[in-house]
């Protein structure tokens, strides 16, 4: 990314110091960061935020002439779950752990290998889940957005209550999703 480009992405006029520069990234790091900390995670959209993220860093390199950041992408996440509690709970406290991590940073840098992270996440989870699930009852997807209850549902099973309408349910939004709907 030239310089130019790097200004118009940031709307900064050149020259500029680097101030300006960190202060612009940081003030659109910000809503993304938002993004990451508030939204049930959906691969395909918090990929395509990690991509602003990854435009935001190289338009501050350019400008500043820093030397390209390296990742490191982390080892993906291998799991194998006898059951729903044990899934849920552990990708529970992951997921916790992430978004804590996510809510300490601005810098689009540090998010960057975290979102990698989110996303691979949510993939290892979405596996697993199907795998468990797959004697599950078909039901139909839920209207909105957000994922499992998982407080609740971890709760109802540690009192031995019956959660097979709410993780049928989950079953339904992972598969929809998978085949291009909303949910």
């Amino acid at each position: 990314m030239d310089k130019q480009n790097a200004a118009l992405l940031l709307n900064l006029e050149l020259p500029c110091d680097e101030e300006e520069v960190r202060d612009k990234v940081e003030e659109k790091v910000f809503e993304l960061r938002d993004f990451f900390l508030r939204q049930a995670i959906h691969p395909v959209l918090f990929a395509g935020r990690r991509e602003r993220l990854r435009s935001l860093l190289k338009a501050q390199e350019a400008i500043l002439e820093l030397s390209p950041a390296v990742f490191d992408e982390g080892a993906p996440f291998t799991w194998e779950y006898l059951s729903f509690q044990t899934l849920l709970e552990h990708y529970s406290h992951e997921l916790m752990q992430l978004r804590l991590k996510v809510s300490a940073s601005l810098l689009p840098e540090v998010l960057i290998p975290l979102v990698n992270q989110m996303i691979q996440l949510q993939e290892a989870f979405e596996e697993n889940f199907l795998q468990l699930g797959k004697d599950l009852p078909e039901v139909s997807a839920p209207k909105q957005t957000d994922a499992i209850a998982l407080g609740q549902v971890i709760y109802k099973l540690n009192q031995k209550e019956d959660v097979v309408f709410e993780l049928a349910r989950e079953k339904a939004r992972i598969l929809s999703r998978r085949k291009g709907g909303k949910t």
